[in-house]
């Protein structure tokens, strides 16, 4: 899917780098074969089809012997280079009297109605579900997450009192958003994945932004102000490499997570997915009423990943290569 891509970008970068450019591009076929293997290099379910795009960057470094992967890892967590990002940092800019700023950036984001509804939606999930009265919070996950009507309703019942566990910290600021996703959101298990798709293939990663402890202690000491400016999310960390940047990449004010073609591929994997589903015990997932709706439920209408269909797919292999 062209609208996926990033190759004019990664082109450019080379060009200007003067670097040997290896492409690695799986196609629906190749994920497939590897499916299990892939789990299998993990060791636990993955969040995410993204995860089996470094399974194969590394393999592919294996391949042609490369002792050693960079991995930027981190740095939208560390840097602010995510969406959701733009809630806080505006919060920033209301609590500093920037208002021109404000305006100009809302403007830029589509408009202030469409920034009040993302705010809106944003401060009611970081700020206030988790706050709700544990019957409210349960109504509202069983009607905006329609995949939890596939888990065995047993399960679901023993296990949704963990929707009362405490809540985080209110999300005041850019800096705080960032620190509580770096040390207790789901980095450590991103950074698992990298770690356990270089062990596989024997291929070393350094991940700087992570692992440097002077470094991210320092960024994250610097005001959330500096991280996005004028609509350039990571603004900080591309004025830090201004010189060694493209133009076009240093004037770019959009960008992608590391995406793969994840709808595309359950579509496509059905025939394939479905007899993992078949050989379920039912004690989790409701396999009768998954398997009666299969084709539907992963035949996603968006070509975006909402990182949850997958997630079943993910589980179902997980339970079959271990034998669980």
């Amino acid at each position: 899917n062209p609208a996926l891509s990033e190759n004019q970008w990664a082109r450019k970068m080379v060009e200007q780098v003067q670097a040997q450019w290896i492409k690695v591009q799986p196609r629906t076929g190749e994920f497939s074969t590897d499916l299990e293997d892939f789990i299998y290099s993990q060791d636990t379910p993955t969040l995410s089809s993204g995860t089996y795009l470094q399974y194969r960057l590394f393999k592919a470094a294996a391949e042609r012997g490369i002792p050693l992967l960079f991995d930027g890892q981190a740095a939208d967590g560390l840097f602010g280079g995510h969406q959701f990002h733009y809630y806080a940092y505006w919060k920033d800019l209301r609590r500093l009297g920037q208002w021109q700023e404000l305006r100009q950036d809302w403007k830029r984001f589509g408009g202030f109605t469409a920034a009040l509804k993302y705010s809106v939606s944003n401060s009611l999930k970081y700020n206030y579900l988790s706050r709700m009265p544990f019957g409210v919070k349960t109504r509202f996950y069983e009607y905006y997450y329609q995949e939890l009507n596939y888990l065995n309703r047993d399960f679901w019942q023993s296990y949704k009192s963990r929707l009362q566990e405490p809540a985080p910290a209110k999300t005041n600021s850019l800096n705080q958003m960032l620190y509580q996703g770096f040390y207790k959101g789901t980095m450590p298990f991103l950074l698992k994945c990298v770690d356990r798709a270089s062990n596989y293939f024997g291929v070393e990663s350094a991940m700087p932004f992570a692992e440097d402890r002077k470094l991210y202690e320092y960024v994250h000491s610097i005001p959330g102000i500096y991280k996005i400016h004028a609509g350039h999310r990571k603004w900080l960390l591309k004025e830090a490499y201004r010189q060694q940047l493209p133009p076009a990449i240093y004037n770019r004010s959009d960008k992608m997570a590391l995406l793969s073609p994840n709808n595309q591929w359950l579509r496509e994997l059905r025939p394939v997915l479905r007899p993992y589903f078949e050989a379920l015990d039912g004690q989790i997932i409701d396999k009768h009423r998954l398997l009666k709706d299969f084709d539907a439920f992963f035949n996603p209408k968006s070509d975006l990943e909402n990182y949850r269909i997958y997630k079943f797919a993910a589980f179902a292999l997980w339970r079959h290569v271990f034998g669980l």
